[in-house]
């Protein structure tokens, strides 16, 4: 197998799996279990591009006909302003609960400045200061959850619109481990289809990976890839990140 046959099965095997969602022979077939690692970053500054993220990226809605999403979301500490809290969201098409942790810094008139939503792996084992829920911020940070996860079920962002400031900082990290790769691919939505763009080798057997998708509830981007493999073409680790702009530049000059 040469680069461009590994990536074009790939990218047609992810294609597959995203429709049929046995996302376990994906990463039987082409990770290099159990030590393969996946990890996801992005960021985007104001309210509107902020908002593109919740209409586009976060696993929400009703679920389809398997029913609506439930979410539990918990606070367990406040510093300077931040609150940090977990969560579970599960529910819908989700075979397991995908859990979450979040930091949401407030600033001076206590709108939301920076949401950092971060994966993990299992079920987050914290140490909760049990005076958080009563002290002023934990409670309007409560309110605050309320209406996220109102957005969760409902995927209306515009319930988001007045708890944040304009210049919102956002942030998305997923950073899994073996079949734990497995949560941060259930989040891709069952209509999205891939295609391979164009790749170089930046070191020995490291790629640098352009992957486009189309129809991320209703949203296209560009997928920007550094993918590390072994000599037997399974990967080892494979870092993303998403170029939403470019990709937008790109299909209109098309």
């Amino acid at each position: 197998m040469d680069t461009q046959e590994f990536l074009d099965q790939y990218v047609a095997d992810l294609n597959e799996a995203v429709k049929s969602r046995n996302f376990v022979g994906l990463l039987q077939k082409w990770y290099a279990l159990p030590d393969a690692r996946l990890l996801f970053e992005h960021e985007e500054d104001g309210i509107q591009k902020a908002k593109r993220i919740w209409d586009h990226l976060l696993p929400k809605g009703l679920g389809g006909e398997d029913g609506p999403r439930d979410v539990f979301q918990e606070a367990y500490k406040i510093e300077d302003g931040r609150v940090f809290s977990w969560r579970a969201l599960s529910g819908g098409s989700l075979p397991r609960p995908i859990y979450g942790m979040q930091e949401t810094q407030f600033d001076d008139r206590t709108l939301i400045s920076e949401l950092v939503i971060l994966s993990a792996q299992e079920k987050p084992e914290v140490e909760a200061d049990p005076n958080v829920p009563r002290t002023r911020l934990g409670r309007i940070f409560n309110a605050f959850s309320d209406a996220f996860n109102d957005f969760f079920i409902t995927g209306d962002s515009e319930i988001l619109l007045e708890w944040v400031s304009d210049d919102i900082h956002m942030v998305l990290v997923n950073d899994f481990v073996g079949m734990g790769i497995m949560q941060h691919m259930m989040r891709i939505q069952e209509q999205v289809e891939f295609e391979l763009r164009d790749w170089e080798q930046t070191g020995d057997n490291v790629y640098h990976v352009n992957i486009d998708f189309r129809n991320w509830g209703g949203l296209d981007a560009l997928t920007v890839c550094d993918i590390t493999v072994t000599d037997d073409w399974k990967i080892s680790e494979m870092r993303q990140g998403l170029e939403i702009d470019r990709a937008a530049s790109a299909q209109a000059q098309a």
